[in-house]
């Protein structure tokens, strides 16, 4: 796999710009892409996006193999690097729990496992993780990896082609692909 994908980069999908019905042919080439092994995610995310009541979650459902199991002694192992990080850091008790409770972490050592990028839509930085993130980007700056989580993915081969809109309504959803 060359990508796992963060829950977020579904939802947002489904309720902003791909909706299940209104363009299908994004869900399709997400089949696509796991298929030609590009994409996945692993089992905590698709579970928690099992737990709607949604047209994504029965799409979700539908397809466990899309959702790799995390718990293999090597995903373990880097976990438990990612959580020794985070607690070893001077962070609020509880975004930092709140942190180590998600799959975010799961999805970071999975990816670290696999020789993956993570994707996610997630943009914003809590202000107790501002300083992890201004170290992150002098480390990279300098040439350094991140501190023993994730280092640099190689550049991955191109995506299969965009997907494009079986939906009459199309023309009025600008952010939809065209043909």
């Amino acid at each position: 796999m060359k990508y796992l994908l963060d829950s977020n980069t579904y939802i947002q999908a489904k309720n902003q710009y791909y909706g299940m019905g209104f363009c299908p042919a994004y869900w399709d080439w997400l089949d696509a892409c796991f298929e030609a092994g590009e994409v996945c995610s692993i089992e905590f995310i698709g579970s928690e996006m099992q737990s709607g009541n949604d047209d994504l979650a029965a799409w979700v459902k539908a397809r466990p193999a899309h959702f790799l199991p995390h718990d293999d002694e090597m995903t373990q192992t880097v976990y438990a690097d990612i959580v020794n990080f985070v607690m070893s850091q001077n962070f609020d008790a509880a975004p930092r729990d709140f942190f180590l409770t998600k799959g975010d972490p799961w999805l970071i050592a999975k990816a670290k496992v696999l020789g993956a990028s993570v994707v996610t839509n997630e943009a914003t930085v809590a202000p107790e993780f501002a300083l992890l993130r201004e170290m992150l980007r002098a480390r990279q700056s300098a040439g350094v990896s991140r501190p023993g989580l994730c280092p640099p993915a190689p550049a991955p081969a191109p995506l299969p082609p965009a997907p494009t809109c079986r939906s009459s309504r199309r023309a009025a959803h600008s952010r939809c692909p065209r043909k």
